[in-house]
């Protein structure tokens, strides 16, 4: 892994601080650990036919031509998140999920500089003792990691498809992420069928601004509420309450 950021974290205030390392996937074995976690959390959430992977690997055929770049998370050598980053002429979105009028913002942004967010995962429980990673850790760091990676690729926005459940955590933290509307489902295929058709956790169709972004994590990691910086590219978490939340995204109000 080509680490582009730390974050350290305590399970309980007596404790030695623990990191968690984000960065690019570079190995075979990173990748074969990355699709074998993805079908973990699938399988487990029942988002996919589980009898259709034998191998307990979920790949699919944008993983196999190589359309993808990986960012992984990693603690104590276990990969415990991941997300890719597609870049093709027309994102699978477009082409295979949802029928939608394209925002303006993105009408704005050229298709060499447009990419698509997806495959998103995290495993809070690391260890056999029960202790969880602190919440939205993971997806943080990822969403940062990917951050880092699309500017070096210019990307200047894109696209995601995300569960309700996903999209209220997003909203919650204050990440500048926004709903397509109106939208037509046209998703047809089996790998993400029962991912699709969960009728009490649906999926929608959400746009990303470079610019925003960079802006929101700008804050989040430079105002010193809720992450602490002690070296370039490392961080300190310092804990997501509620109180902390309100100040930070009062904060994202001023520019």
């Amino acid at each position: 892994m080509k680490t582009l950021l730390t974050i350290d974290f305590k399970w309980q205030e007596n404790e030695k601080h623990r990191c968690v390392f984000f960065g690019i996937l570079d190995t075979s074995e990173e990748r074969q650990k990355m699709h074998a976690l993805r079908y973990q959390i699938y399988s487990e959430h029942d988002y996919i036919y589980a009898e259709d992977y034998p191998d307990k690997i979920e790949k699919d055929d944008l993983d196999r031509d190589g359309k993808c770049q990986y960012i992984i998370a990693k603690f104590e050598d276990n990969i415990i998140g991941s997300a890719r980053i597609i870049k093709d002429d027309y994102l699978p979105i477009e082409r295979e999920c949802f029928a939608f009028k394209e925002p303006v913002a993105i009408a704005n942004i050229p298709r060499s500089s447009r990419v698509e967010i997806g495959r998103l995962v995290a495993s809070y429980r690391p260890t056999k003792n029960n202790n969880y990673i602190p919440r939205h850790l993971i997806m943080i760091g990822i969403l940062k990691s990917i951050f880092l990676l699309t500017k070096e690729m210019n990307a200047k926005g894109g696209y995601a498809f995300i569960k309700k459940s996903a999209f209220n955590k997003l909203q919650y933290i204050g990440m500048p992420v926004k709903r397509i509307h109106p939208y037509k489902q046209i998703y047809r295929g089996r790998i993400l069928e029962k991912y699709f058709n969960k009728k009490n956790d649906p999926v929608y169709p959400a746009y990303f601004i470079e610019k925003d972004i960079e802006f929101f994590f700008k804050k989040l990691f430079e105002n010193g509420i809720i992450f602490s910086k002690n070296s370039n590219e490392t961080y300190q978490f310092l804990g997501l309450n509620p109180l902390k939340l309100l100040i930070f995204r009062l904060s994202l109000k001023i520019r």
